[in-house]
């Protein structure tokens, strides 16, 4: 019955022992991780040359899609006669 319980409190020690060296190392590692406004600075580079015009392209930025659409010039022109429609037409 001692043995058991020496082993099981030995176990426990460790366990609690790895609990906290990890707690101890997380802010160490999170202090190696890049800050927020690096983060958000963050510059992709996207070859657009091969993406035909009236096509459109996903890329993925920082885990989220971006989406990047090769206009036509009949597609820009035909911006230019809704400005009535728009709340703020210099927007």
């Amino acid at each position: 019955m001692e043995q058991g319980r020496r082993k099981a409190l030995a176990t426990l020690a460790g366990v609690m022992g790895a609990g906290g060296v990890a707690a101890l190392a997380y802010p160490f590692v999170r202090y190696l991780e890049p800050a927020a406004d690096v983060r958000a600075k963050g510059v992709i580079e996207v070859d657009l040359s091969g993406v035909p015009a009236g096509e459109l392209r996903v890329v993925q930025w920082r885990g989220k899609p971006l989406f990047i659409l090769h206009r036509t010039p009949e597609m820009i022109q035909s911006l230019y006669g809704h400005d009535d429609l728009l709340r703020d037409p210099m927007s």
